[in-house]
C-alpha cells in the first residue's frame, strides 16, 4: 500500500512540474506589431509622461514645479492608479489557474454509535486529509484567460499614463489661465489709469472753457465702463487659481502662487505629420488595442469552456481514534478525471458568442479613437495656422488704431475734430488690446491641445 502511494505521488508531482513548465514557457504578450495603415495595431513605444515633458514650451519655473505637484497630489490620478492596481490583482488571479491547487483539511471531535443491544459505543476522533488538483490546459483555455488578463492590466497603464497626461495638460492651461487673467486685470488697471489721465486732461479744458461739457462726460462715461470690467477680471483671475488648486489637490484658496502675467511665446508646430509618427504610440490609442486583444483573448477562453476538462487529483486521508496514531495509517488515491459539458442549455455557448460581440465592440472602438486622434491633431494645426495669421491681423489693426489716436488727439487739441473723434479711437484701442490678449492665449490653448494630442505618440 505504501510502495504505491509514494509512486502515485512521485509521477503526479514529476507530471505536474512538467506542465507547469510547460506553461509557464507560454508568451504571455505578445510584442506590438508595427502600424502599416489605421486599421493594424499602433506602434509600439515605452512613454512617461513624467519625464517626456511634451509641456515644456509652455513652461517656467513655477510652472514645472505646479506639474511636479500635480504629478504626486491629483487625486483623479491616484484614483487611476489603484484602478490599475485592481487590474493587477486580477491578473494574478487569472495567473493562479497555471499552477496546481492544494487544499489541507484536519478534524477532531467524538463519535457515538448505537449497537444493536441498545449499547452506546463512543470514541473520539482524529483526521487529515490532503487534496491536490492540477487542470491540464490542453486547449490552452487557461493560457488565453491569462493572456487576456495580461492585456487588461497593460491596458489599464495605458489608461494611466493618458490620465497623467491629461492632468499635465490640464494644470499647463489653468496656469495658463492664471496668467492670462493677471494679465487682463493689469492690462484694465492700465487702461482705465490711462482713461482717468484722460479725463482729467478734458476736465481741465472745460475749466479753461476751451473744451465742452459734452467731452467731460463722454470720457466720464469710458472710465466708469472700464471700472465696470475690472471687478469680474479680479474675480476670473481668482476662479482661475482655485481651478488650478483642485488639479494639485490644494483647498480652493489656500493655493500660494506669485503670477507675473507672461505668456509665453507660441511655438512652431510642424507643417505636416504622419500618423506612425503621432498617433501609434498614443496611450490611449494603444489601450483601445490592448482592450481588443484582451477581448479576442477572452473570446477564445469562453469558446473553449464548451471542450473537455481535463484535471489530474491526488488525495491522501487518515483517520485514528488517538492523535498520537494519525499518521501511521492512511490512504491515498491519484486519478485523472475529465468533464464534458454534454447538455447546459446554450449557457456556453451564449457566453463565448456575448464575448465575441464585446470583441467586435472593441474593434469599432479602436478605430473610433483612431480616427478622433487623427481628428485632434488635424484640428490642432489648423487652428494654430488660423490664429496666427489673426494675430497678425490684429497686430497690423492695432498699430494702426494707436496712430488714429495719436493723429485724432492732436487735430483735437488743434480744435479741429471734436472730442468723439478721441473717444472712438481710444476705446478702438483699448479693444484691440484686450483682444489681442485674448487672441494669444487662445493660440497657446490650440498649441497645448496639439501638444496633448501628439503627447506619448512620437518616436
Amino acid at each position: 500500500m505504501g510502495r504505491i502511494w509514494w509512486y502515485s505521488l512521485a509521477v503526479f508531482c514529476s507530471l505536474v512540474l512538467f506542465l507547469t513548465g510547460c506553461a509557464s514557457s507560454i508568451r504571455e504578450l505578445q510584442d506590438y506589431p508595427t502600424a502599416q495603415d489605421m486599421v493594424l495595431a499602433p506602434i509600439a513605444k515605452d512613454f512617461d509622461a513624467a519625464q517626456e515633458q511634451w509641456w515644456k514650451p509652455f513652461a517656467d519655473e513655477t510652472l514645472q514645479g505646479l506639474i511636479e505637484q500635480g504629478l504626486a497630489e491629483n487625486l483623479s490620478l491616484r484614483s487611476a492608479w489603484h484602478r490599475l492596481e485592481q487590474s493587477g490583482f486580477a491578473m494574478r488571479s487569472a495567473r493562479s489557474a497555471r499552477f496546481p491547487q492544494l487544499t489541507v483539511q484536519g478534524a477532531a471531535g467524538q463519535q457515538r454509535q448505537l449497537l444493536r443491544d441498545r449499547e452506546v459505543e463512543s470514541g473520539n476522533i482524529w483526521s487529515a486529509s490532503a487534496a491536490l488538483s492540477y487542470e491540464l490546459d490542453v486547449w490552452q483555455r487557461i493560457a488565453a484567460s491569462v493572456s487576456g488578463a495580461t492585456y487588461a492590466f497593460d491596458a489599464s497603464a495605458m489608461d494611466y499614463e493618458a490620465m497623467a497626461i491629461s492632468i499635465v495638460a490640464a494644470i499647463t492651461d489653468a496656469w495658463l489661465d492664471v496668467q492670462e487673467q493677471t494679465a487682463s486685470v493689469a492690462l484694465l488697471e492700465a487702461q482705465l489709469e490711462a482713461a482717468r489721465r484722460a479725463l482729467r486732461a478734458v476736465e481741465r479744458r472745460f475749466q479753461e472753457g476751451i473744451g465742452e461739457l459734452l467731452d467731460v462726460y463722454q470720457q466720464r462715461e469710458l472710465v466708469a465702463g472700464l471700472e465696470s470690467m475690472l471687478p469680474h477680471a479680479k474675480v476670473s483671475q481668482e476662479l482661475s487659481k482655485e481651478r488650478l488648486a483642485v488639479l494639485l489637490g490644494v483647498l480652493p484658496g489656500n493655493l500660494v502662487i506669485e503670477p507675473d502675467g507672461a505668456l509665453p511665446d507660441p511655438v512652431a508646430l510642424p507643417a505636416d505629420i504622419t500618423w506612425q509618427d503621432h498617433v501609434g504610440g498614443r496611450p490611449d490609442v494603444r489601450a483601445a488595442w490592448l482592450r481588443l486583444q484582451a477581448a479576442q483573448q477572452d473570446a477564445l477562453s469562453a469558446a473553449r469552456e464548451r471542450l473537455p476538462l481535463l484535471q489530474v487529483q491526488a488525495q491522501g486521508r487518515t483517520q485514528e481514534e488517538d492523535a498520537e496514531d494519525l499518521f501511521e495509517e492512511f490512504s491515498a488515491d491519484a486519478l485523472i478525471q475529465i468533464h464534458f459539458p454534454l447538455f447546459d442549455g446554450g449557457r456556453l455557448r451564449a457566453e463565448a458568442r456575448r464575448v465575441e460581440a464585446i470583441a467586435d465592440e472593441r474593434l469599432h472602438a479602436y478605430r473610433e479613437i483612431e480616427l478622433q486622434a487623427l481628428q485632434e491633431i488635424r484640428e490642432g494645426l489648423l487652428q494654430d495656422a488660423a490664429q496666427k495669421e489673426t494675430i497678425s491681423r490684429l497686430t497690423d489693426e492695432l498699430s494702426a488704431a494707436r496712430r488714429t489716436l495719436e493723429l485724432s488727439r492732436e487735430r483735437y487739441r488743434n480744435g479741429l475734430v471734436e472730442y468723439l473723434n478721441v473717444l472712438s479711437a481710444q476705446q478702438r484701442v483699448q479693444q484691440l488690446e484686450r483682444g489681442l490678449l485674448r487672441a494669444r492665449r487662445d493660440r497657446l490653448r490650440y498649441q497645448l491641445q496639439f501638444a496633448r494630442a501628439t503627447a506619448g505618440g512620437r518616436d
